[in-house]
Order: structure tokens, then C-alpha cells, then sequence
């Protein structure tokens, strides 16, 4: 997960708004079913076989890699559904410092009564190899040195989308609904041809489907006050405040009104407050996660997080660890996600 903070900051030096921050309170609901009883323990378990039995896992971790794409297949088997693999080519060159090889996205799909009408759940399973520095896309990778597990960024947003996708398994929407493990989206891949998600969404555009949401979950893990080492300051002045309680949807103006519209849902289902958020993309290097490749074909996309390195110092580091994460949050913030997606798979689109 990355974003460019330093520009937004340089917009509003010179007096420019670089992003525009709604916040919504959750609304009471009577007729919200309970969260279920196994809901917490599932996400926990997730994130324990990613982070700490598997740990790192990325394409200098090849065994590890294999192991990660092997678990959320047999998540998604369980929920009765059929996981598809779709290749993702690395390249070797100097960037990569790495042998050609091939990484997978994992997809499962639950099929909607409109084949080409299609709202994409999408979690980043791979994990940050070292670098010289936590947040630094342009050094070279140093995979001799421990990497970080991942609890948070990201086996947070894949043990909430395999939990959404056991919940929505066997219902009959009217779009289709597919849900994909996204492979490489951390450096040094992120925002390269050999990112998961341009992959993908490229191969969305190229079979003329009609994407109408593109729903990333991405770190959703920390909501206890912890040190602000890596917090960029700026942000509580675009209306991320320091308290962290709260949970964001951020995309881009074109998402604007699916961020609305989900956000409607969302607050509705949740008692965690939700803070929607849209950013000025006055380059391509501002980007936060998978969201950011459907962006670059016209499609209508948004990061559900917690706002990840702005709040967690753990993030980026060896120290992201499965027992650092807010399991009762992150299980109110699922059982919201199942609803959110259940709408937007069932309301006609704007």
C-alpha cells in the first residue's frame, strides 16, 4: 500500500484541495442480522496461517509464495467455490533483481444473472520485501534480509475478502461477483505491467466486461492508538484525524459516487465510524493499492482500510505480526464489507 502524501501537501501549500474527507456515523438498524459467532475466529485464523505459519511471502519467497496461493484456493473451496488461477509474468530485469518467473492471481466467481455486469472484490495476498527503507518503492530489494509477514498489509484484507466471499457464496445476484487474491502489488512490482491487479483489470478491459465496482480491502487491522513514527502529519488536515477508530473508503473523483453509494450501505451495518475520502490524482505515482490499476482502464474503484502506514508503525516491518491486530473491529468491518457488497451486486449502478 503506498501513497504520496508530500504532493498532497505541496497542493495545499499553494492553496490547492488535494482530497475531500466525508464522514459518516453509523446509523442504527433493527433488522441488521448479528454479527455471526464464528465471524472473529475465522478472521483470526486467516491472518494466523498467512502471517505467522506461512510468514513472507512474495516472488523472492517462491515456497512460501505457492503456500499462501494454495490456502486462499482451498478458503475459497470450502465456501463452494472454484478458484481459477490467471498468470502474472515477472520479467527479469534490473528492477526486479529476480529470474523471469510467474505469479498467480486467484479468483472465484460467483455468477450473477448478468455475465459481462461485474463488481470485483480484490485483497493483495503478497508481502514487502526488504529495501533500504519501509516505504521506499525505488531502492533496490534486498531479499538476504527479513521482509515483513504481512498481518496487517495485507492478510487483514484477504481474511476479510474470503470471509465476504463464504458469506455471498451461495447467493444468486444480479451482477456477477469475483472476488481475486491480487499477487504483487508491493514493491518493487507496484504500478508496473507485472502488478496483479493491472493484470487483471486489463484483462477486464480487453474482454469488454463492464466493471461496476471494484471494491480493495487493504490493511484493516489497527484501531488502537499506537506510535505516530510513520504518520504524515498533513493528513489531519485533509480530515484523517489522529484517533483511530475510524475505517475509509479512498478512491478517486471518478469513484466518487460509488463511495457514496456504498457508503449509504455501509454505515447502516457497522458501529465503526467511516471517513470517505477522494483524492486529486495529478500523477500516477499517487496511488494507494490494487484500486489504482482500475483507475488506469475507466473503472469506478475504492480502498476499504484503515489508513494502514498514516496510523500502524508496524506496517512495512518485520514487526507486522498476526497478534497486533484488532480482531473485533476488523469482524464488524467484514460483516459491514458482506452488505456493502451484497448492494452493490444486487442496485441498479448510476
Amino acid at each position: 500500500m503506498h501513497f504520496l502524501f508530500c504532493a498532497i501537501s505541496s497542493l495545499i501549500a499553494v492553496g490547492l484541495a488535494g482530497c475531500n474527507v466525508s464522514l459518516y456515523e453509523p446509523i442504527a438498524n433493527p433488522d441488521h442480522p448479528e454479527l455471526p459467532s464464528d465471524l472473529e475466529d475465522n478472521l483470526r485464523q486467516h491472518v494466523q496461517v498467512l502471517a505467522e505459519d506461512i510468514g513472507e511471502r512474495n516472488c523472492y519467497r517462491q515456497a512460501n509464495y505457492e503456500a499462501a496461493a494454495g490456502y486462499i484456493e482451498s478458503i475459497f473451496k470450502e465456501a463452494g467455490l472454484q478458484p481459477l488461477r490467471q498468470p502474472v509474468r515477472v520479467p527479469e530485469n534490473d528492477r526486479f533483481q529476480l529470474p523471469e518467473t510467474t505469479a498467480y492471481n486467484i479468483e472465484a466467481i460467483v455468477q450473477g444473472a448478468c455475465v459481462n455486469n461485474v463488481i470485483v472484490v480484490g485483497a493483495h495476498y503478497d508481502t514487502k520485501v526488504a529495501s533500504a527503507y519501509w516505504d521506499d518503492d525505488g531502492t533496490p530489494p534486498a531479499p538476504d534480509r527479513p521482509g515483513t509477514p504481512g498481518a496487517s498489509d495485507n492478510a487483514s484484507g484477504v481474511a476479510v475478502m474470503l470471509e465476504v466471499a463464504r458469506h455471498l457464496a451461495k447467493t444468486k445476484p444480479k451482477y456477477t461477483i469475483r472476488f481475486v487474491a491480487f499477487a504483487n502489488e508491493e514493491p518493487p512490482f507496484f504500478l508496473t505491467d507485472s502488478m496483479g491487479s493491472m493484470v487483471y483489470a486489463r484483462s477486464m478491459k480487453e474482454q469488454q466486461i463492464d466493471v461496476q465496482a471494484m471494491v480493495c480491502l487493504d490493511t484493516i487491522g489497527c484501531f488502537h492508538e499506537t506510535s505516530r513514527r510513520k504518520r504524515k502529519y498533513p493528513v489531519e488536515l485533509l480530515g484523517l484525524p489522529y484517533t483511530f477508530d475510524y475505517v475509509t473508503f479512498l478512491g478517486n473523483p471518478q469513484s466518487r459516487k460509488t463511495m457514496k453509494r456504498g457508503a449509504s450501505t455501509f454505515q447502516r451495518h457497522t458501529s465503526t465510524p467511516l471517513r470517505v475520502a477522494w483524492i486529486w490524482r495529478i500523477s500516477k505515482r499517487i496511488a494507494w493499492s490494487d484500486d489504482a490499476s482500475f483507475w488506469a482502464y475507466g473503472y469506478p474503484a475504492f480502498t476499504v482500510t484503515d489508513t494502514a502506514y498514516l496510523r500502524n508503525h508496524h506496517s512495512h516491518e518485520p514487526t507486522d505480526r498476526a497478534g497486533t491486530l484488532d480482531y473485533g473491529p476488523m469482524a464488524d468491518i467484514a460483516w459491514a464489507a458482506v452488505f456493502l457488497i451484497k448492494a452493490f451486486a444486487n442496485e441498479p449502478q448510476d
